[in-house]
């Protein structure tokens, strides 16, 4: 299918103004493949000539829109092998597109990923190697979000969640490391993956991120040992007014989506701040995301609000 400059300006125009959102809070559709325990080309070795750009195998884009992801293998572009993945942000109009690479497919109607990777383990961690290249203020992310259909109420619920954002430029690569947290014991069904060269509603144009080599990391036996997740308690499941935070020892940002992964509210909390007034969201399926003032990853989880 041919598509003309004016359909290619206003899907990249709605798909940037809510890229950033799914990124945030992503409910996938599960996975039909058989669980693996593998990552889908980690080192960005394998591409496919898609008509015109090419696509890392096992990972989605929006090359068939306008080219945000393509293939290095210039002199520093790549940590090893022979290639590595480089992530541009595009100005379409006034707006921006991201480079966003995802394990699934990116829905630009939905705003969302369809898929993602069978996946049945439990990692530790996410680790990879990158670069960055930021325009003013904009940042890119590391995003990964370990899912588990539930067939009785028909819901995709949150097992783990991390996302690493880099803000700084880095001219040579370094290794990053973010460890998952866990909102429950459940060994999930399904991975999705999002790598984003851009961030929030002022993405900038030319912001780069290069990224290589990416692995789960286990402990020592392989076997998940890590429940993050579950220090900092978050209830009453189902709530209906009011939220209440326990084991919080710091300043913290507390983030509710909704099911499309729109962000639905925004709250600060601390040890002495630990209630949130939740009465004018509608009854309904969220995700809670709590974070430090570093932005690392505090804890997540489903949220049912119902009156």
């Amino acid at each position: 299918m041919n598509f003309s400059h004016e359909y290619l300006d206003t899907k990249i125009i709605i798909m940037s103004k809510k890229l950033i959102l799914f990124a945030s809070a992503i409910l996938t559709t599960f996975a039909t493949a058989v669980a693996q325990d593998t990552l889908p080309n980690p080192g960005f070795e394998d591409w496919t000539n898609g008509g015109g750009f090419l696509n890392p195998d096992g990972w989605g884009t929006i090359n068939h829109l306008i080219p945000t992801v393509s293939r290095t293998n210039a002199a520093g572009e790549v940590h090893s092998g022979t290639y590595a993945a480089k992530l541009s942000s595009v100005a379409v109009g006034p707006n921006i597109a991201p480079g966003i690479c995802v394990t699934g497919q990116v829905n630009i109607a939905t705003s969302g990923v369809d898929g993602g990777i069978a996946y049945n383990l439990r990692p530790v961690s996410m680790t990879g190697w990158f670069m960055y290249s930021p325009g003013t203020g904009d940042t890119a992310s590391v995003e990964v979000t370990l899912t588990k259909w539930n067939a009785q109420d028909s819901t995709t619920e949150v097992v783990g969640y991390t996302r690493q954002i880099f803000t700084q430029s880095v001219t040579s690569y370094q290794q990053f490391t973010d460890s998952i947290d866990y909102s429950s014991t459940d060994a999930p069904d399904t991975a999705v993956i999002v790598l984003l060269s851009s961030a929030g509603a002022n993405g900038v144009a030319g912001s780069t991120l290069f990224i290589d080599d990416l692995a789960f990391g286990f402990d020592n036996t392989g076997v998940e040992n890590h429940f993050a997740g579950l220090r900092i308690g978050v209830g009453p499941n189902p709530a209906q007014n009011t939220l209440y935070i326990s084991n919080l020892k710091t300043e913290a940002t507390f983030e509710l989506f909704d099911i499309t992964g729109r962000k639905a509210g925004v709250f600060q909390v601390s040890e002495n701040k630990r209630d949130v007034n939740i009465a004018q969201f509608a009854n309904g399926v969220y995700v809670y995301r709590i974070s430090d003032e570093k932005q690392s990853m505090l804890s997540t989880g489903k949220l049912i609000v119902r009156r």
